[in-house]
């Protein structure tokens, strides 16, 4: 059986840390029992057609002058991505279509395409249902806590499931004691040191701004202590953006500060691989299953966040991680934090504890397998 899964607001393979362009690429890599072919935004890949890992990749895409005339000043859009794409599925003549796109015009795209085809929809933030739209035959919610909100929101209960995200658990692997001493080396990072991270887009709502005071009040108290960030430069704008600066330039001499841009996955795990405490101080509502904690879980780190939306799915207090009720509880942060560093013993078996969950629950070929059921039963339809 033949699918097609599209993405049309990210690039694949991902550049950039895009959650759905992610989760589709892995699906879509573990599918056994399914041939995939993938539609994605085209971002800055010069080719519209290529083969990746042996998975036929279309990437499509609209000039500057195209979206400033027919999205933003007239805001008649005459050849919609989603009909571009239409174009490739008629064409290619898959099973069904899986789209990483809530607000994804089925109606819209099936007149276009001129056929019955069944459409699973993939749910990574969630609105209010508009049946002008069209109802999909499926919705895949990536937690159960996004798959009571869609329900509360109109989506039809009896079409959502829920299939969590994942992680490459081959990738994403605790190091041995000698691999972490090697990895601590090139990044000059002293062996006996604890290291705390902070990993995903620096954002106030996501907590970069929290995250930040407490590595100030943190590096004050242990001298063995280095703090990394990485992710997408800032997002914020105004006073925002100017708090995270200033904040940011105090570190700028300390050596015990490393602030990374968005890496590759073969470098993000490396990572991992030293640091000790992850932090997602959050308090973004959209944290429906974050991509970072699982990993973080894989990695066999011990991951302190906010205690909302999927994180409470995913993280056990105490057992597989660290809940705190609010991410802008700066106190309550450190606390946690600090008792962290001082009790290595805890944070070991927590973290052990936290990649078996990982490695039972989380691991994409059980998404994929999840899926490949799904695909079966539609298109039997």
């Amino acid at each position: 059986m033949r699918v097609a899964i599209y993405v049309p607001h990210g690039a694949i393979p991902d550049k950039r840390g895009f959650a759905p362009a992610i989760v589709a690429w892995n699906h879509a890599r573990r599918l056994k029992a399914v041939s995939p072919l993938i539609i994605s935004a085209r971002e800055d890949y010069p080719s519209a057609y290529e083969m990746v890992d042996g998975i036929p990749v279309y990437r499509i895409g609209e000039s500057r002058l195209y979206r400033r005339v027919f999205r933003k000043i007239t805001r008649l859009d005459p050849y919609p991505l989603h009909r571009r794409a239409a174009k490739i599925v008629g064409r290619e003549a898959p099973a069904l279509l899986h789209v990483h796109q809530l607000e994804f015009p089925v109606a819209d795209f099936l007149r276009s395409l001129g056929r019955r085809l069944p459409v699973i929809v993939h749910v990574h933030a969630v609105r209010k249902f508009d049946a002008a739209l069209g109802v999909a035959d499926k919705y895949v919610a990536v937690s159960e806590y996004t798959k009571g909100l869609l329900v509360e929101r109109g989506y039809p209960v009896d079409r959502t499931e829920v299939v969590y995200n994942g992680v490459d658990t081959g990738v994403f692997i605790p190091p041995t004691a000698e691999e972490k001493r090697r990895l601590k080396r090139t990044f000059n990072i002293a062996a006996e040191a604890c290291v705390i991270s902070y990993i995903g887009r620096k954002q106030e709502s996501k907590g970069y701004h929290s995250f930040l005071k407490v590595a100030d009040e943190l590096l004050r108290r242990h001298e063995n202590l280095f703090v990394l960030s990485a992710g997408p430069a800032l997002y914020e704008r105004g006073a925002e953006r100017d708090s995270i600066k200033k904040l940011l330039a105090t570190f700028k001499d300390n050596p015990r500060f490393r602030d990374f841009p968005s890496l590759p996955h073969d470098k993000l795990s490396s990572l991992y691989k030293i640091t000790d405490i992850v932090l997602l101080p959050t308090q973004h509502g959209g944290e429906q299953h974050p991509l970072v904690v699982v990993e973080a879980m894989a990695s066999g780190c011990l991951t302190i966040a906010t205690a909302m939306a999927g994180i409470n799915e995913t993280i056990r207090h105490g057992i597989t991680g660290l809940l705190i009720k609010d991410g802008s509880d700066l106190e309550e942060l450190v606390k946690l934090t600090d008792s962290s560093i001082r009790n290595p013993a805890e944070m070991a078996r927590m973290g052990k504890a936290a990649r078996e969950h990982a490695v039972s629950t989380f691991d994409w070929n059980i998404a994929a397998r999840k899926l490949e059921t799904m695909y079966d039963d539609l298109a039997g339809q």
